[in-house]
C-alpha cells in the first residue's frame, strides 16, 4: 500500500538503526550496540582492560566535592563495558502483551540536596519498553510521599 502512494525503495531486514544492532531469530528480535561499545572502548584505550561484573560498586554515594570517585565510576563503568559488549535487549515473537510497570524510590537519596530519586520500568511482556531514574523535584519529608511521587510520576508516563 505505501508502494502504490510513494516512491519507495526496499533495503531488504533491518540490520542497523540510529546506530543499534537488530539481529533477527525465529525466536524474535535483539537489539544492542555492539559496535557502539566496541568504539567506546577503543576510543577509551579500554580494550585490554580487566572487566568489571557489575556497572557499579554497590552503595556508592557520588558527591559533587570530590571529582576522582566520578572518574573512578566512569572507568568502572567502561570495565562493566568491557564484559558485555553485545548484551541486548531482547524482543520475543511469541510474547504476551500483558503490560507490567514497577516503580520505587529512594528517599532522600542525594546527600547533598536531599531530594529522593524516582525509577521505574514499562514492560510489554517480557519486553522492556520504557524506564527512567530521576531526581524528584520536590523534596518528601518521608518515605511514603517519595513513593507515592514516584507513582505519581510512572502513572502519568503510562498514560
Amino acid at each position: 500500500m505505501l508502494y502504490s502512494q510513494f516512491h519507495i525503495k526496499d533495503l531488504g531486514q533491518l540490520k542497523y538503526f540510529l546506530g543499534i544492532e537488530v539481529a533477527h531469530s525465529k525466536e524474535g528480535l535483539c537489539l544492542c550496540q555492539h559496535k557502539y561499545v566496541l568504539d567506546i572502548l577503543d576510543d577509551s584505550d579500554y580494550t585490554s582492560a580487566r572487566p568489571a561484573e557489575t556497572p557499579m560498586e554497590q552503595n556508592l554515594k557520588l558527591s559533587s566535592d570530590d571529582a576522582e570517585p566520578h572518574l573512578d565510576a566512569a572507568h568502572r563503568l567502561l570495565r562493566y563495558l568491557k564484559s558485555t559488549p553485545g548484551q541486548g535487549t531482547p524482543y520475543p515473537s511469541d510474547g504476551t502483551l500483558d503490560l507490567k510497570v514497577y516503580c520505587d524510590s529512594d528517599w532522600a537519596s542525594c546527600p547533598m540536596t536531599r531530594p529522593s530519586t524516582t525509577g521505574y520500568c514499562v514492560l510489554l511482556g517480557s519486553s522492556l519498553v520504557s524506564w527512567k531514574t530521576k531526581k524528584q523535584q520536590t523534596i518528601s519529608r518521608s518515605s511514603a510521599v517519595a513513593e507515592y511521587r514516584a507513582m505519581v510520576v510512572t502513572t502519568c508516563k503510562l498514560i
